[in-house]
């Protein structure tokens, strides 16, 4: 029973405890989730549900015996599904409640293993955002440019025009995009990477040889790559498809893993 009053109904799971309902009984037949873990996965199922309407529910099933490592048939805990989600609250929230860094789930995935990958699903989002919001004031500049000169564009300035007062060119999009990309970067990284090397997550290889480092290589995320590497993480360790996070990282000329 537990498994089905959503987050944003604290109240029920209160009464639902008081009558001894189990913590640990498993009722969702396709991952095989007790109520704890079931209820960090509708988080996402359900993004209105906020950590401070979750909070409470969380709270009670621990305070009832639940286990914040729970797991699912396939091993992944609360906090792997809150890396791979992009739950940087949520993940915060478990780390300060002694769940594992290290957990592996049945493949060899940890917790870092998916946020790594979620970092870069979350950059790919945002650069093409980023192109298209580049180019839209790129192109209103363009234009605003033009009406102010009488016609003229960025690029044929009017005849007589000083080097000082000639329109000026706005910046390109690929000129601007490494700028708005790279603080995206620290951003995401600093949210939900930094948290769980704090906590002591440990360099590890999942199957097929793959390891946080290769994916941040691959994705060629300079700053994922950066703190990886001072936390420890070899270039060295593991194989992706034949190839070592060095040999990722080369594929990427901008990546600092080969300078590093």
């Amino acid at each position: 029973a537990l498994t089905y009053p959503y987050p944003h109904r604290p109240a029920m799971v209160r009464l639902l405890l008081a009558a001894k309902a189990s913590v640990h009984t498993v009722c969702d037949p396709a991952d095989e989730y007790a109520p704890f873990a079931y209820s960090v996965s509708t988080m996402n199922n359900d993004r209105t549900n906020t950590m401070a309407a979750v909070e409470p529910l969380l709270e009670m099933m621990l305070e009832a015996g639940a286990k914040v490592d729970q797991c699912s048939r396939w091993g992944y805990t609360p906090l792997h599904l809150a890396c791979s989600t992009g739950l940087f609250e949520l993940g915060r929230f478990l780390l300060r409640k002694g769940a594992d860094p290290n957990a592996r789930a049945n493949n060899g995935a940890t917790p870092l293993h998916h946020a790594c990958i979620h970092v870069l699903l979350v950059l790919g989002l945002r650069q093409q955002t980023e192109v298209l919001r580049l180019r839209a004031a790129e192109d209103a500049a363009k234009e605003g440019a033009a009406l102010k000169g009488g016609g003229s564009t960025p690029s044929s300035p009017k005849e007589g025009d000083s080097g000082a007062a000639a329109v000026e060119r706005p910046a390109t999009v690929s000129a601007k995009l490494p700028v708005a990309l790279a603080e995206a970067q620290d951003e995401v990284v600093s949210q939900l990477v930094t948290p769980l090397l704090a906590a002591k997550a440990a360099p590890s290889v999942m199957e097929h040889g793959l390891t946080p480092l290769i994916v941040a290589c691959e994705g060629g995320c300079d700053a994922l790559v950066r703190l990886l590497l001072a936390a420890g993480h070899s270039p060295l360790e593991g194989r992706f498809l034949g190839r070592t996070a060095l040999d990722w990282a080369n594929e990427h000329p901008n990546c600092e893993c080969p300078r590093l």
